[in-house]
């Protein structure tokens, strides 16, 4: 089904800040009402009625208040009607998690991918991961390694290979891109070599 592919946390603007999706199945898949969660927070966004997710496509929440739009590389661009922080703010951000459920039902039958990070490589608090243990898609106590403090400004954390899910092997599955990197959210990450990564 539909993936958590990359999250941008923290960013030098706010507006920058985003969550991509990506589906990479080989047909459309109706997203009407799927919800992102922070569990750190307790926000959320539910997409609009009506939207699809085509075959192995892209598409980028903002939580940040804006209009929906498409861009000139064809990506969609979807807002939250009230801003929020993905985790935390600022120079200390060094960990967060994001659930991604079908619909607007939040629970282990609904709960479609779950990613979490951290600067030590161990959950930021224990019960972020609580329903996607129970949903058998993530280890406990897993957490994707990344840099400490204001390092991570500007550094997506992605999945190494566009849509592979290994359920909470984490180390071959997620990577932080170097702060040197030009990337383009909403693009493959399995361009060529493949992005630069941060080293951890």
């Amino acid at each position: 089904g539909v993936k958590i592919n990359e999250v941008l946390w923290n960013a030098a603007t706010d507006s920058e800040v985003y969550i991509e999706l990506y589906n990479p199945r080989s047909y459309t898949i109706d997203i009407s009402n799927y919800t992102l969660v922070d569990p750190e927070t307790l926000n959320s966004y539910s997409f609009p009625s009506g939207t699809g997710l085509g075959r192995k496509e892209f598409i980028l929440f903002h939580p940040q208040k804006g209009t929906n739009y498409t861009d000139t590389f064809g990506i969609r661009h979807f807002y939250a009607s009230t801003a929020w922080d993905i985790g935390g703010k600022g120079s200390t951000d060094d960990s967060g998690a994001i659930e991604l459920f079908m619909g607007t039902s939040l629970g282990i039958d609904t709960l479609v991918d779950f990613v979490t990070w951290s600067n030590n490589g161990t959950i930021g608090d224990a019960t972020w991961d609580d329903t996607a243990v129970n949903a058998t898609i993530w280890t406990a106590g897993n957490a994707i390694d990344v840099v400490s403090g204001s390092a991570n400004r500007d550094r997506p954390l992605i999945r190494t290979y566009d849509g592979v899910d290994s359920d909470g092997v984490t180390a071959t599955e997620w990577s932080q891109i170097g702060a040197d990197s030009s990337f383009l959210a909403g693009i493959t990450n399995n361009a060529g070599a493949g992005p630069a990564l941060a080293a951890v």
